[in-house]
Parts: C-alpha cells; sequence; structure tokens
C-alpha cells in the first residue's frame, strides 16, 4: 500500500476519534505505547525516535521508569503528528460491562478484541496522572460504530 494511502486510512480513523486540545497532560500521561508503523515513520520524520513498545517495556521494567524521547520540558514535541493512540483515553471501548472510557479502563477489566472475544487487561500503565494507558496487546480499531 502506497504511504499516501495509509496516510488516508489513518486520517480517517483520526475523524472517527474524538481529539481533544492540548490540555499540558502528555508528561503526566505518557508511557510505552505502540504505534502503526506509519505513525512511527511520521515522528521520525519530525526527528523523533520513538522506541517500539517491548522495548520501552523492558526499559520500563529495568528501571521503573520511562520517559518518551518526545517530551522536552514536559511538552510533546510532536503534537502534530502524535499516534491515535495518544489520544484515545476519551474513546470509547466495549467491555463485559457496556462500553466506557478508554481512561476508565483498568488491569483485570474484560474487553473485546477484534476476534469478537471479551480478553482481560493485563495490566495498565500510568505516571502521575489518574487515568490509565491501556495496553491489553490487541490492535483495535475504534470509530462510533465500530465496536473494539
Amino acid at each position: 500500500m502506497r504511504r499516501s494511502d495509509i496516510d488516508a486510512r489513518l486520517a480517517d480513523l483520526y475523524a472517527q476519534v474524538a481529539q481533544p486540545s492540548c490540555k499540558g497532560l502528555c508528561a503526566d500521561s505518557c508511557g510505552p505505547i505502540d504505534m502503526h508503523p506509519r505513525e512511527r515513520q511520521r515522528i521520525r520524520e519530525h526527528g523523533v525516535t520513538i522506541p517500539h513498545h517491548d522495548d520501552a517495556l523492558d526499559q520500563l521494567e529495568a528501571t521503573g521508569d520511562y520517559a518518551c524521547p518526545a517530551l522536552q520540558a514536559d511538552h510533546c514535541t510532536v503534537y502534530e503528528v502524535r499516534p491515535m493512540v495518544c489520544f484515545l483515553p476519551d474513546a470509547w471501548i466495549y467491555t463485559s460491562e457496556g462500553p466506557k472510557q478508554i481512561k476508565d479502563i483498568y488491569a483485570g477489566d474484560r474487553v473485546y478484541g477484534l476476534d469478537g472475544q471479551l480478553h482481560r487487561v493485563l495490566a495498565t500503565a500510568s505516571r502521575y496522572y489518574e487515568g490509565p494507558i491501556v495496553n491489553g496487546g490487541y490492535h483495535s480499531r475504534c470509530g462510533n460504530d465500530h465496536q473494539t
């Protein structure tokens, strides 16, 4: 697939998810994330290399800390090309208890995966922020009429 086609598909996805304006909370809520390879490439084109999710988790496990390379002076330097996962905490996901905002999902909750089955959330990450960043191990497609 051509880069322009991928960019168009990503733009369609972004349009389906609420993108809140900057609240200055990136430094408080940033942690190891996964993203589409094209999102990673666009960030790299802005001069920042984000480590692969597994490498970032290894760093977090080994040191107890993880600092996103895009953060400088507690602000995101790639905000205009940040990956979808960075604005998903306000999005909704279907759980065994009905729809919930992703920021309200916790370890032990059961969420629907792309396979249509419920999966237990193994862990969430939080850095000085009350809302978790969910790591369920499954890629999600979010939209107003698409269950994840």
